[in-house]
């Protein structure tokens, strides 16, 4: 991943409103050492706009990423489309932000990698999880071997201490 090419200097920003298009590949994903994504094709566009001494950093996301399947841990794809738009001002690394994505005026430079790896992460599902049938057979049958609720013959079974706690609210 060539990081020089996901850095904005916003010090030399010739026009009121810049313009870039990115395609994030496998690579950029493999790059940063997210522990979420394990790669992707998505297409990021930026739009960073210049108000006085403030700027309005427009992100918009689309396409695919591959994530790891919490339940048979095989890789999986998830697809993405997300816009997001970010406050951006000048100051010093310590300070406050609130919400928005403070840079330092000495620098001027906005890294936006991690910015836009981060909208990624932030749109997709809490938990990644294969569509019904299509999880890894061999892992979900050892799944369900081991399965506290399980027993050997697969019925489901219930912790006989449920039974006396519902006892208690059916009494009440």
């Amino acid at each position: 991943m060539e990081e020089k090419m996901y850095i904005i200097d916003l010090k030399d920003l010739r026009n009121d409103v810049e313009r870039r298009s990115y395609h994030l590949d496998d690579a950029f994903f493999s790059g940063l050492d997210g522990k979420d994504i394990k790669g992707g094709n998505v297409d990021a566009e930026v739009e960073v706009r210049k108000s006085g001494d403030a700027f309005e950093m427009t992100l918009r996301c689309e396409g695919v990423v591959t994530v790891v399947c919490d339940r048979c841990l095989d890789d999986m794809t998830e697809d993405v489309f997300t816009e997001e738009v970010i406050p951006v001002r000048f100051g010093h690394d310590n300070e406050d932000s609130g919400d928005a994505v403070i840079v330092s005026e000495e620098e001027g430079l906005l890294d936006i990698a991690w910015l836009m790896y981060e909208l990624i992460s932030l749109s997709l599902p809490m938990q990644h999880v294969h569509e019904d049938g299509l999880c890894n057979k061999e892992m979900m049958t050892r799944l369900a071997e081991h399965s506290a609720n399980v027993q050997a013959d697969g019925e489901s079974t219930v912790d006989p201490r449920w039974n006396e706690l519902k006892k208690i609210l059916d009494n009440n």
